[in-house]
């Protein structure tokens, strides 16, 4: 069985590829299924521990997975983009990925990455419920973590154009036009103290959702 690659989320989002998205899918479908499949297994694997009952965040972990193997898959159709193209882009994308993985472990970004997640994915109850502000010291972390998310976002962008084809390149205005602004918006108003964390991780999630949402709307 082929790995899924989640590869929409940077910084914030790690971006998927760029093919036409010509074939649909549903959970039933080959596709539906191996998506299934790896959504349960990730969700599993940082599922939160000391709860007992239903586990909320397992649950939306489990969907917010399982929404962006199903995009890849649209994204990444075969039929659409030449094999050589299609390569490039992936291993841009796997490369900035691992970049953007290995920042979130730096010691001084901890005081950023200990109240939000790395990747969408890992944002959980106890982030969406804090009702504290950014302090100094979490400011300070906080721009250095922006700056290198906005650097990997920036080579992810550039390379959804030059290699994505015309998909590519609606793929790139939408996040040029309408994600970064969002996204920018939300983190300075974590900054200035005009949001909780809570409220700045709830934003994450929802211009992430939209971001995915937009994206399987292209034609």
């Amino acid at each position: 069985m082929k790995k899924i690659s989640l590869a929409l989320i940077s910084s914030l989002i790690l971006l998927t590829s760029c093919a036409e998205f010509q074939q649909r899918y549903d959970a039933n479908s080959p596709e539906g299924i191996e998506c299934t499949y790896e959504a349960k297994k990730g969700a599993a694997a940082v599922q939160a521990t000391g709860r007992s009952g239903l586990n909320l965040d397992q649950m939306f972990k489990e969907q917010e997975l399982f929404n962006l193997c199903m995009a890849s898959k649209r994204a990444n159709n075969p039929s659409t983009q030449s094999n050589s193209s299609q390569s490039a882009l992936d291993e841009v994308i796997k490369q900035t990925n691992l970049r953007a993985e290995n920042n979130c472990k730096k010691p001084e970004l901890k005081e950023y990455y200990s109240k939000t997640g790395c990747n969408i994915p890992d944002i959980n109850f106890e982030h969406l419920s804090d009702t504290s502000k950014i302090t100094p010291s979490q400011r300070v972390a906080m721009q250095k973590a922006r700056a290198l998310a906005d650097e990997i976002n920036k080579e992810q962008r550039k390379a959804h154009r030059d290699y994505g084809g015309a998909m590519g390149n609606k793929i790139a205005d939408l996040l040029d036009t309408k994600f970064a602004p969002q996204n920018d918006k939300n983190n300075l108003d974590l900054y200035t103290g005009k949001i909780t964390w809570g409220e700045y991780n709830q934003r994450r999630k929802d211009i992430f959702a939209n971001l995915i949402d937009a994206i399987n709307r292209l034609r």
